[in-house]
């Protein structure tokens, strides 16, 4: 995941660095026992707020509308065409939609993406250009 939350107290100005890869709230400065109940409460709510948000970007849903901007970025089209790719990236390929779209989230992260389901996302974004008449990028594997 990207940099944690970061939920400042009004102790200090200056901005204390934040932990690269921690996923959890971090206070910068975490209060003191006996601190009010309002800044417990409210670092309660975030927490759950950051949750609530974790499950959402897990979501089946979401995976695919996170491959749908893959492709809407890397074909430059949009969002119909993109879901239109996605589902011929699916028949040509024999896979479910939600497996097509982690690999094609998982490529964005890694830049490695599985042989068949490049060559089938290539074809399928080349073949919206040349139905469109319009040159367009390539896909990089």
């Amino acid at each position: 995941m990207g940099n944690p939350l970061t939920v400042r107290s009004n102790r200090h100005a200056a901005a204390t660095p934040r932990p690269a890869a921690n996923t959890e709230i971090w206070l910068e400065d975490p209060p003191p026992a006996g601190d009010s109940p309002v800044d417990a409460a409210e670092a309660a709510a975030l927490r759950e707020e950051v949750d609530q948000l974790r499950q959402a970007l897990a979501s089946p849903t979401a995976v695919i509308d996170q491959a749908m901007g893959i492709v809407m970025a890397l074909g430059r089209l949009p969002a119909n065409e993109a879901w239109n790719v996605l589902r011929e990236v699916t028949q040509r390929t024999n896979s479910k939609l939600h497996l097509v779209s982690q690999l094609l989230t998982a490529w964005a992260e890694s830049g490695e993406l599985h042989l068949g389901v490049r060559i089938a996302l290539e074809e399928a974004v080349r073949g919206r250009e040349a139905r469109e008449g319009r040159p367009g990028p390539l896909c990089a594997g």
